[in-house]
């Protein structure tokens, strides 16, 4: 199921992201502020989805401590803030419609790549796979791959997808050494399902 008829039957791209976000953070408490952070949506979508999401019982209405800066130093303040509904009675349907299918949109992936690095190898599991053993869900080797760029495109994922990414990026030489090596790390993503997107090295 693509992300577009996801959006089409949810009312759009902002409710899906919220609900994908708290559906992915059970645990967790978001501000109006936070939601917006994480999911990269404007203020005023926010401000409306938010209430949507506590009508039909998805999300609930809590107040919690945040820790603010100040000039003075840090501080706790008490917020208003949302969190998942565990007794929503359809949770496990949604969290089998919008978590286990998320698409995996190979060009979309590549093309973010290949803005800020030349990648000799690319490759995918865990969250994009469904693959939830898994060690890591991004994995790139790339030489000269300045680590804000890569940042700055992991940001724009886990705000398509509503969920952190464990990645891991390495230069040509040092992947070599550990395929080599037999890496702990490199051994378990290879033995867990996983899917190469770019491979300019032959493996």
């Amino acid at each position: 199921m693509s992300s577009i008829v996801l959006e089409k039957i949810f009312g759009g791209a902002a409710r899906v992201k919220l609900m994908q976000l708290f559906l992915f953070h059970a645990d967790k408490v978001f501000d109006k502020e936070d939601a917006r952070k994480k999911t990269k949506i404007s203020e005023p979508a926010v401000r409306k989805e938010l209430p949507h999401l506590v009508n039909i019982g998805l999300i609930k209405k809590v107040t919690f401590y945040k820790t603010v800066q100040l000039k003075t130093g840090h501080k706790k303040k008490r917020e208003a803030g949302y969190i998942l509904n565990k007794k929503f009675p359809f949770l496990n349907h949604l969290k089998n419609i919008l978590i286990n299918t998320i698409p995996l949109q190979e060009n979309s992936l590549v093309k973010k790549l290949n803005k800020v690095c030349n990648p000799k190898f690319i490759l995918v599991s865990g969250i994009f796979l469904q693959a939830d053993d898994s060690r890591i869900d991004l994995l790139v080797v790339s030489d000269n791959l300045k680590e804000s760029a890569m940042r700055s495109v992991i940001n724009d994922l886990e705000a398509e997808i509503g969920k952190e990414i464990r990645y891991a990026v390495f230069n040509k030489e040092d992947f070599d050494y550990r395929v080599n090596l037999h890496d702990h790390l490199v051994r378990d993503i290879f033995d867990f399902p996983h899917q190469i997107l770019v491979n300019k090295l032959g493996l």
